[in-house]
């Protein structure tokens, strides 16, 4: 997607990404100067394997306020509320990584487009937090996969891939920090168009 001068337009983002993770991806954006107008997560995160990788990295509603952003806490989570919450940021792309919701196509109807960042290989690690199913079955490569977003979990069409290795003996962290920027690339690559 280009403009009449060839030049790529500033797209209106909103991120949906919750914990360390989704605070990490939301900083690298934003020092990159991408246009976030949006931010929803998990203020509270549940702790368990994914998030006790993210330990002590800055929360995604942290940064939003310290940026000045709008910011929709996913306790309040209802198809309405996001819906009017996305109206009011006037946001044209919604990009998705980790959600504890499926995202409905009303949600996905208020933007142009609506990409998830899936952590592995589609459509051979569908589902929540993949990186185990990923090294039990021995694989050497793992990385994210932007798709469109649909009603069918993780079996939208695919955008791109952004391959990260796996090295004998990783463990699931290990492989979920190399993985970070593999999910920068890809919301970088989504956020421009590059796919």
């Amino acid at each position: 997607m280009t403009s009449s001068n060839g030049d790529s337009p500033r797209r209106r983002v909103v991120l949906i990404a919750t914990g360390g993770l989704g605070g990490l991806l939301l900083a690298a954006l934003l020092s990159e100067g991408h246009n976030i107008v949006g931010v929803s997560g998990v203020v509270k995160v549940r702790s368990g394997i994914f998030e006790k990788t993210w330990d002590g990295a800055p929360q995604p509603n942290s940064i939003a306020d310290q940026a000045n952003i709008s910011f929709f806490d996913d306790e309040r989570w209802s198809e309405s509320a996001v819906v009017e919450w996305l109206r009011g940021c006037q946001a044209d792309l919604l990009v998705v990584a980790g959600s504890r919701h499926m995202i409905p196509q009303s949600v996905c109807a208020e933007v142009s487009i609506a990409v998830n960042l899936h952590p592995a290989p589609l459509p051979k690690f569908p589902g929540a937090y993949p990186t185990p199913a990923v090294l039990e079955a021995g694989e050497k490569e793992t990385g994210v996969t932007a798709h469109i977003i649909t009603d069918e979990l993780d079996g939208g069409p695919i955008l791109l891939f952004e391959p990260t290795q796996i090295y004998d003996g990783d463990t699931y962290a290990d492989v979920d920090r190399r993985n970070l920027a593999a999910m920068v690339k890809a919301a970088r690559r989504t956020i421009t168009g590059s796919w």
